[in-house]
């Protein structure tokens, strides 16, 4: 995973982000990142939302990143590099799914959301133009359509097997 930076970059970059995070944590109090957030709100900008992106959404994110002790964020950071389970999507088959990206997603790009969608039978790919990965705090209307209609259609299924039996 590049993280949309250059490939001969990436492998650095990805290997350094934990650790200056973990270090910047342990050396500075949360009130010390709260005043100065560069490195946090950096890699909120760059990482994790599209355009348009609210003040308010970054701050919520940047606030989350400065909250999180050290230990669950390399923790987390280290899983999600090797997250690998696409031999265990089909479990999810004939069950409504919808799996939302956004365009500028560096986390989960649009590719992944395909390969995703490829592997659920009866699965929808919405790509949202412009978005990140933070498709609940910028697209909020498309992630509550996606919900409902997939909740419906649970429904709809529930009842229709229910009326067959």
């Amino acid at each position: 995973m590049t993280l949309g930076l250059p490939r001969i970059t990436a492998p650095i970059v990805r290997h350094q982000l934990p650790r200056l995070l973990t270090t910047r944590a342990k050396r500075l109090s949360r009130t010390e990142r709260r005043n100065s957030p560069l490195l946090e709100r950096w890699l909120v900008d760059t990482f994790l939302f599209g355009e348009p992106r609210r003040p308010r959404d970054t701050g919520l994110v940047v606030d989350q990143m400065i909250n999180c002790p050290p230990a669950t964020m390399w923790g987390f950071y280290n899983d999600f590099m090797t997250h690998e389970r696409t031999e265990l999507l089909p479990a999810y088959d004939d069950i409504p799914t919808v799996v939302l990206v956004g365009t500028r997603d560096l986390l989960t790009p649009p590719r992944h959301g395909r390969r995703i969608a490829d592997n659920v039978r009866g699965a929808e790919l919405r790509v949202e133009q412009g978005a990140g990965h933070m498709l609940t705090l910028e697209r909020p209307r498309a992630v509550s359509d996606a919900l409902h209609e997939v909740v419906d259609r649970a429904l709809a299924s529930h009842d229709s097997r229910r009326n067959n039996a």
